[in-house]
């Protein structure tokens, strides 16, 4: 009789893969020695160059909304919302010819997502495109500014094209999560930072992060990220 001796080896296991790093720029809030903004103010950081305004055209206006209605509830069922955030007198659209129902000035301006004064001037976010502090962004530092170009490190403004419902739509939008092409909105106030209208429940109100040129914000109000996961807009981490 002949003897067979075998030997088995087990295959080594297959490490799994490193997680991707979320790498970019995020906002310093007010008490990590960020942008000081008067307590219980929005936390917005605005660009350094250019401070101009951006026109919310029709394809802006529903892309904005499905945005804000992936993030908030609230925003989901109740349209009017929507125009609630961006009042004349809220963080984004600051003046009376550039967002809703100004309290001071009101006039009327296109609000396609509700369906009103179609035949008015479009709304405006006043300064393109400002971002919030706990938020992330990405660029190139140069100095003592970071650089964001429209596309690269932002939606691209220039002939954007956005038809709710359509599978193009659904591609845009999966893109604008994927590359967090957006920013939360928080407010800071003296027992520490909280998200705008807290009263509407669970949910963040979110903004596009959208440019049609290169815009520059001051490093200063930003700190380097490099981790496997993405900043808390909430949490104060210096």
């Amino acid at each position: 009789m002949t003897n067979i001796s075998v030997t088995i080896q087990r295959a080594a296991a297959i490490p799994p893969p490193e997680p991707p790093r979320v790498i970019g720029f995020r906002g310093l809030h007010r008490i990590e020695g960020g942008r000081q903004p008067a307590y219980n103010s929005p936390g917005v950081i605005p660009p350094f160059d250019p401070t101009i305004k951006l026109a919310m055209t029709k394809d802006i206006q529903f892309m904005s909304y499905d945005l804000a209605a992936h993030f908030h509830p609230a925003i989901r069922s109740d349209r009017t919302k929507y125009r609630d955030i961006h009042g004349g007198a809220f963080a984004m659209n600051n003046g009376p010819w550039n967002g809703y129902d100004h309290p001071n000035d009101p006039h009327p301006l296109k609000d396609y997502v509700n369906n009103r004064d179609l035949d008015a001037p479009l709304p405006n976010y006043d300064k393109m495109q400002r971002t919030f502090a706990g938020s992330l962004i990405t660029g190139r530092k140069e100095g003592s500014i970071i650089l964001c170009t429209p596309g690269v490190d932002a939606i691209d403004a220039r002939n954007f094209s956005y038809v709710p419902g359509t599978d193009e739509a659904k591609k845009i939008l999966g893109e604008i999560l994927t590359k967090r092409w957006y920013s939360y909105a928080v407010a800071e106030g003296e027992t520490g930072v909280f998200k705008i209208r807290p009263q509407w429940g669970d949910g963040f109100i979110v903004f596009p992060f959208i440019l049609d040129r290169p815009v520059s914000f001051e490093s200063r109000f930003f700190v380097a990220w490099d981790e496997t996961f993405a900043p808390e807009p909430l949490k104060v981490y210096l």
